[in-house]
């Protein structure tokens, strides 16, 4: 059980880490003005934060694959396509800030829950609500 909650330190200790570059991500791709070359640079960003989101205080990323579901891609990629209507560079910033927004939201409630478990949830706290602010103030 030490090894288990070493091991989940370590894995929250990392996500934290990868969530302070997520402002340089989203300021990033605030420049990409060229609807075509958003949609190629934001999705896989989207996917990165959704694997995140779903990697975290997540135990079984020791026994087993963790991915997120097929579906849930489909609906990423789906969002993202050029033949979605309209394909802008307006509504693709729109998709990928809410993408964002859902898995920053998803991390955070997570760290909330664990808070008094975890000695990286407050940085991990601080890091969203800071990335939030920054997205809907846009």
């Amino acid at each position: 059980a030490i090894a288990k909650g070493a091991s989940l330190q370590c894995l929250n200790h990392m996500i934290a880490d990868a969530l302070e570059f997520v402002p340089a991500c989203l300021e990033y791709l605030d420049n990409i003005h060229e609807p075509t070359i958003l949609s190629f640079c934001a999705l896989p960003q989207v996917m990165a934060i959704a694997t995140l989101a779903k990697c975290y205080d997540n135990e079984d990323v020791f026994s087993g694959v963790v991915k997120i579901r097929k579906g849930f891609s489909a609906t990423i990629l789906l969002d993202f396509a050029p033949t979605t209507s309209p394909f802008t560079e307006e509504r693709l910033r729109n998709s990928y800030r809410l993408w964002f927004l859902n898995q920053l939201e998803a991390i955070r409630a997570i760290a909330l829950k664990i808070r008094a478990t975890d000695k990286h949830s407050s940085r991990v706290i601080e890091i969203c609500e800071k990335t939030r602010a920054k997205l809907l103030s846009n």
